[in-house]
C-alpha cells in the first residue's frame, strides 16, 4: 500500500512540475510595466540604458534579456521576475520604469527598495557620462587638427608660405677624408 501511494504521489509531482512551469523564454515574454516606480532622468536613452543594466549586474541579478531596441531588461528569479523598462522621452530624456516587484526586493544593493536602484543609477549614469566625455576628447582634437590642415591647404584660396631653401647634404665620411687629403 505504502509503494501505490509513494508512485501516486511521484505522479502527481511530475505532472505537477512539468504542466506548471513555463519556459524561461514565455516567462521574460510574459513580463510587461505594470506601474512600478518611475522616474525620469534628464539624460539620453544611450547613456541610461548601459548603466541601468550595470546596476542589475551590480546586485548579481541574472540577466535574461537586455534589448536597447525595445527598452527591457528582463531579471528572472525562482519566486518572480524582474524588469527595468526605459522609455526616449523628447528632449533628451529618459523614463525608467521598474517592474510592481521591484519593491519586493529586500536582499543585496537593493534592501531600500526602488529609491536605491535610482540613487545607484543615477551615480551609474555619472560614470558614463564621465566615460563619454573622454571618449569624445580624442575627435576633438582630430576636429582641431583636420581644421588647422584646411586653413593651409592651398586648394583653398589660401597663400603657401614659400618653402624653405634645403640645406646641402653633408658629405660623406669617405668625402670628408677626400677632402682632407
Amino acid at each position: 500500500m505504502r509503494i501505490k501511494i509513494f508512485i501516486y504521489l511521484n505522479v502527481l509531482l511530475a505532472f505537477g512540475v512539468l504542466s506548471g512551469c513555463a519556459s524561461t523564454l514565455d516567462r521574460v515574454r510574459a513580463v510587461r510595466p505594470d506601474g512600478g516606480a518611475t522616474m525620469v532622468f534628464g539624460h539620453d536613452y544611450d547613456l541610461v540604458f548601459p548603466a541601468a543594466l550595470r546596476v542589475m549586474h551590480l546586485n548579481n541579478e541574472k540577466i535574461e534579456e537586455a534589448r536597447p531596441e525595445t527598452g527591457r531588461i528582463v531579471s528572472l528569479q525562482p519566486l518572480g521576475s524582474r524588469a527595468v523598462f526605459l522609455t526616449k522621452l523628447p528632449g533628451g530624456r529618459t523614463r525608467v520604469e521598474l517592474s510592481a516587484s521591484m519593491h519586493l526586493w529586500r536582499t543585496g544593493l537593493f534592501s531600500g527598495g526602488p529609491e536605491a536602484f535610482f540613487t545607484l543609477l543615477r551615480e551609474q549614469i555619472g560614470v558614463y557620462e564621465k566615460k563619454k566625455r573622454q571618449s569624445k576628447l580624442p575627435e576633438e582634437k582630430e576636429n582641431v587638427d583636420k581644421d588647422l590642415k584646411t586653413i593651409f591647404n592651398p586648394k583653398s584660396g589660401a597663400e603657401k608660405p614659400p618653402p624653405e631653401p634645403e640645406p646641402p647634404p653633408e658629405p660623406t665620411r669617405r668625402e670628408r677624408l677626400r677632402l682632407r687629403r
